[in-house]
């Protein structure tokens, strides 16, 4: 069976014509006429250029509402330049909605496998989220979906959460056919689906978008979708506002360290995404793993820019068997939060997050001589040396935090 082609395109609105085809309106009289060749060949270009006219002075008196920021926008609302992020509570899984200073919204992920609430519950919980002013207000638009890899908790909600929504263009990495049921509806629902891949490393891996070369950035051009000088995938550049959104990884296949990923790669394959706003930066890495981590700690420059991210979202829902290596915590080496997706109570066989990856990042603050904050918050974690059958709770006195936990985790960046 032919493969079907990833990136679709709506085909634009017919035009619909003012005369009938070979007659012309005799305005005087109103009686319709026959031309002849000639005629009609002018006539029906007259017309076409008069119909052209008309959609672009159309189009400049009204915009396309779907998604506009509201005319005038007050404080605490989309589109009044300031950049808003939260990580949704899941339970086991992801979701991260986000408002750039533009007003442009993103989602990275929308899947949970293990929910601490009913369906319908959890529904009306997450879509307040995103239907929030700060979001997407009274518009049905999400700019732009990341799927960081094929992994069900990472977009099994995006068929009940985002009916009725307009999608004008989707990333995934990996191979579509891993999404099961989110490729077809993406399919029928999503305007633009493109494929990510960005693991180029010498003669190892690829730099491919919807499997054509990426193109680096070039002055004078619009970033969107090349490369910068770190080789990332640039997705969104607001100059104005200082913000950018750039994948880092995708698609990463090569075994470069051990990361108990070597079933299907989806983990290691995941999207790595930074955010930069305002000289903050946000890190999400999806489920990425130890590999993933050596992969981007390969190339100097891209490891330097990672360097003392603000805001860390935990690779792999705080995984010691795959992900958050040590020499990757010390390079991050996070400055305000430290963020993990998962359940507070989750069944056994998850065991996440797991302690030693909590520790480590709470080591890490200290390390970095931040102070102690006054008072702790409970974490639920696992540590097996203590239990195999429930989680603990530890006592945080620095910015680490799970949405199972803690619940969604809100950011503002002015």
């Amino acid at each position: 069976m032919p493969k079907k082609k990833e990136t679709r395109e709506r085909k634009p609105p017919a035009l619909t014509k003012t005369g009938s085809a070979g007659y012309a309106l005799n305005k005087a009289d109103g009686i319709r006429k026959p031309l002849g060749k000639s005629s009609l060949d002018e006539s029906r270009l007259l017309e076409q250029e008069e119909v052209a006219a008309a959609l672009r002075r159309a189009e400049e008196k009204a915009p396309d509402l779907r998604n506009a920021a509201p005319a005038s926008v007050v404080p605490g609302e989309r589109g009044d330049g300031v950049f808003r992020i939260s990580f949704i509570q899941m339970g086991k899984g992801d979701c991260t909605i986000m408002c750039t200073p533009g007003g442009k919204v993103i989602m990275i992920d929308c899947g949970s496998s293990d929910r601490e609430e009913d369906q319908a519950a959890f529904t009306a919980r997450v879509k307040g989220v995103l239907q929030s002013t700060a979001y997407l207000r009274n518009t049905t638009t999400i700019d732009i979906v990341i799927l960081t890899h094929g992994d069900k908790d990472h977009w099994g909600q995006l068929s009940t959460i985002l009916k009725g929504f307009a999608l004008p263009t989707v990333y995934h990495s990996g191979y579509i056919g891993d999404y099961g049921g989110a490729n077809r509806w993406l399919q029928r629902n999503a305007d633009s689906v493109k494929s990510v891949i960005l693991s180029k490393d010498g003669d190892i891996g690829e730099n491919t978008l919807a499997g054509q070369p990426i193109l680096p950035v070039q002055e004078g051009v619009s970033m969107d979708e090349r490369l910068d000088a770190d080789v990332g995938l640039v997705v969104v550049a607001e100059a104005e506002t200082n913000f950018r959104v750039t994948l880092l990884a995708a698609s990463v296949s090569h075994a470069y360290v051990q990361d108990d990923d070597a079933q299907d790669l989806k983990n290691r394959g995941s999207i790595v995404t930074l955010i930069e706003v305002s000289g903050k930066k946000f890190l999400i890495s999806g489920d990425a793993t130890k590999a993933t981590e050596a992969f981007l700690l390969r190339r100097p420059t891209r490891a330097a820019r990672i360097a003392n991210v603000d805001v860390v979202q935990v690779g792999h829902h705080g995984s010691d068997l795959t992900s958050s290596s040590q020499n990757w915590v010390n390079q991050l080496r996070p400055v305000e939060r430290v963020i993990v997706s998962t359940t507070k109570v989750g069944p056994s066989g998850y065991s996440l997050p797991r302690a030693p990856v909590i520790r480590r990042y709470l080591q890490r603050f200290v390390t970095n001589g931040r102070p102690a904050d006054p008072a702790s918050h409970p974490i639920s974690t696992w540590d097996l040396t203590q239990s195999t059958t429930a989680p603990i709770e530890l006592a945080a006195d620095q910015p680490v935090y799970s949405t199972g936990s803690s619940g969604t985790q809100t950011i503002t960046i002015p």
